[in-house]
């Protein structure tokens, strides 16, 4: 099985300082999320975030990446520049393999933890969840997945305290993306 997803390492390349207003963003909404939602104590929704303005230049980044690989994009009205952010660890994890209704999906990782001296906690992909089949990932600080929305991906365990955080970006446009290419 071989899926079409691209893996772009050192995809931001942010600083140590924008990188900790970004985390601290993150922390920072996922609480206020907490307290107008108590019922979403062990949930794993994901969080709207962009206090810093920091993640509106990663979404721009983005975007100039997939207009670079698949050419000049058409957006559709429905289009959003909104980045979620999901933060899971060893006590906050809940997730299903899952699709999103948009054309180009993408996971960034602003944090992935280490247990033993390794990062943790990969994704894996699959077109037929049924199936059984998986192709896994693990991924690094700093990379940047690009895949179809309509493929189906379950981020796995993080079996640390500290917080595995991804950024999920989407573009809806009316473009056929010849995903081919990138199996």
């Amino acid at each position: 099985m071989v899926l079409p997803f691209i893996i772009l390492h050192d995809f931001a390349k942010i600083g140590e300082s924008d990188k900790k207003l970004m985390i601290d963003d993150v922390l920072s909404s996922r609480r206020q999320h907490l307290i107008r939602d108590s019922t979403a104590y062990k949930s794993n929704n994901p969080i709207e975030i962009d206090q810093t303005g920091l993640f509106s230049i990663l979404y721009a980044k983005f975007t100039e990446k997939s207009e670079e690989l698949f050419g000049k994009l058409d957006y559709k009205l429905e289009n959003s520049d909104k980045c979620w952010a999901f933060c899971t660890n060893n006590e906050y994890w809940a997730f299903n393999p899952h699709v999103h209704d948009c054309t180009i999906n993408s996971v960034y990782y602003l944090n992935v933890p280490k247990h033993n001296g390794n990062e943790c906690g990969p994704i894996m992909f699959t077109d037929n969840p049924d199936s059984g089949k998986w192709e896994y990932y693990q991924p690094k600080n700093d990379d940047l997945i690009i895949f179809p929305g309509d493929l189906h991906h379950d981020p796995n365990f993080v079996p640390t305290k500290e917080w595995r955080i991804s950024v999920n970006m989407e573009i809806r446009c009316k473009n056929k993306i010849k995903w081919s290419a990138y199996k």
